[in-house]
């Protein structure tokens, strides 16, 4: 009997106990757009590490060659409208409505942090119509934005200089903004030169 006892110990001693596996490393976040009113202060660069976890990050972080990338957007913006008694109900009334839609299809390729050029096409129509339709309700397929940019570090800021067309936000868009509620956008052949560090950038 009492080898019995000192054998079934001994067998429980031999079965190994089991260890809990240990806590697996947490997951680092994926890093998550920040959409702009103006999209070409949308940065992608943190997209470099994942830019094939699926087609949102690759068209948004196209690897050219080491830090340099290319990036594609879009918009279709189908709006109705119904306008009572528009201009104080002078002149040709719109009764019965209208519909309006804007395609924009824009490209950005930044090279090495120091040079970057960026295009943006815009069609926009507006159909059914009564009254005069104002140059900011339609505008055939044209440039929207086309500029070309250089950077330079001073320390731990950034100068940058953007010449060509371009959308411009002033104070939050309170001051001067991109027109975003009419049917066409509004962009300014300009040259700028912005300065600041690298969290933020403020036209000088």
């Amino acid at each position: 009997m009492i080898a019995m006892i000192l054998a079934a110990a001994t067998q429980a001693a031999a079965v190994p106990t089991p260890i809990p596996p240990a806590a697996a490393a947490p997951l680092e976040a994926p890093p998550k757009p920040v959409f702009k009113p103006i999209n070409h202060d949308e940065d992608y660069s943190e997209f470099r590490p994942i830019h094939d976890a699926n087609l949102w990050t690759r068209l948004e972080h196209l690897p050219i060659a080491d830090d340099s990338y290319a990036t594609v957007g879009g918009e279709l913006r189908l709006r109705p409208e119904l306008r009572l008694g528009e201009r104080w109900g002078r002149g040709p009334q719109d009764d019965d409505g209208n519909f309006q839609q804007r395609t924009r299809l824009w490209g950005d390729v930044q090279v090495e942090g120091v040079f970057r050029a960026f295009v943006d096409l815009e069609h926009a129509t507006s159909a059914g119509l009564d009254s005069v339709v104002a140059p900011i309700e339609e505008w055939r397929l044209d440039f929207n934005q086309a500029f070309v940019e250089a950077h330079h570090k001073v320390g731990d800021a950034r100068i940058a200089i953007r010449l060509g067309r371009q959308e411009v936000g002033i104070g939050n868009q309170t001051l001067f903004d991109m027109r975003e509620g009419a049917n066409t956008r509004r962009s300014l052949d300009v040259l700028r030169v912005l300065g600041g560090r690298e969290d933020g950038m403020a036209d000088c």
